[in-house]
């Protein structure tokens, strides 16, 4: 179950068919933790539902009703801003396994994508760090493995930068569907809320297993359905004999700012071996080095 409570948080992009890569990259929550005082789901208590004149596209008073409905309001919002997204999943069910990423988006075919996967071996823990870039005339990806390095390029029509955001769908199945929720107004004018929060208190949503406990949730999404926060908290059952359940965080923020988008220093090596067909190398000590960035 917890391979299923893991990779079921992908990041939307493009494929790396045949490479035997690690699997759809789960997402990043940078510099945030979900127990942030500030909202995180962590020790929340069921506040009080208020009155309340319209709710967000798929959400009701109980709760997210209609993910794909969110997901197509929150992607439509945010197509024309410059924005950051970050993502974070972190679990010790697995001796303690990491996989964020951060998404730097000036427009629909200007972004960069880092995704860094830390997971436990025999020998310590392995880095897999795989980074996309699109700057007009293709998408590009590098995925550095310990001892290698893969490239890829993809058509920019068929991975616009909102497929990235597009990704809110899976979370709001996985962490909001099948759940009571209580809503509240989060920012209130008047006769007018322009932003709400959805919290899950103690109640599992459908599509995590039956052994999650302590499970909490909450999103804030605007009237509109763009969507600035999601935060999920729950346990699985002890994986390591030391008598404790295992701790599962995930996190999701938006940030709406000038976004500069720069050429990374791999893009020449990527066009080279896409361009010849090369695209498998040994990693160099440098690469190894960016490999292993935290």
């Amino acid at each position: 179950m917890l391979a299923v409570a893991l990779l079921g948080v992908v990041v939307a992009g493009p494929p790396l068919t045949g490479w035997g890569d690690p699997g759809p990259s789960p997402i990043t929550a940078a510099n945030v933790t979900p127990d942030e005082a500030a909202g995180g789901a962590i020790d929340a208590e069921s506040p009080t539902a208020t009155a309340m004149p319209g709710l967000s596209p798929g959400v009701t008073r109980a709760g997210v009703v209609d993910p794909v409905a969110l997901a197509e309001a929150h992607v439509a919002g945010v197509r024309n801003r410059s924005r950051t997204v970050s993502w974070e999943l972190t679990s010790t069910a697995d001796a303690t396994t990491v996989r964020n990423a951060t998404a730097r988006i000036a427009n629909a075919t200007q972004y960069q994508r880092r995704t860094l996967i830390v997971h436990p071996t025999d020998n310590g823990t392995s880095r897999v760090v795989d980074e996309n870039y699109a700057g007009g005339d293709g998408v590009f990806r590098r995925i550095s493995f310990p001892n290698e390095t893969r490239y890829a390029r993809y058509d920019l029509g068929a991975y616009p930068a909102t497929e990235i955001d597009a990704g809110v769908e899976t979370y709001l199945y996985r962490y909001f569907l099948g759940a009571d929720a209580v809503v509240t107004c989060a920012i209130e004018y008047d006769t007018d809320c322009p932003t709400y929060r959805v919290e899950i208190d103690g109640e599992t949503p459908a599509a995590l297993p039956e052994e999650v406990e302590e499970y909490e949730a909450l999103l804030i999404v605007s009237d509109r359905g763009v969507i600035t926060t999601i935060r999920a908290s729950y346990t699985l059952p002890d994986r390591d004999d030391d008598g404790e359940r295992e701790q599962v965080r995930f996190a999701l923020d938006y940030q709406f700012e000038d976004v500069d988008v720069t050429a990374p220093a791999w893009l020449p090596e990527a066009r080279n071996a896409t361009a010849t067909g090369t695209t498998t190398g040994t990693a160099t000590p440098t690469e190894n080095a960016t490999a292993t960035e935290s």
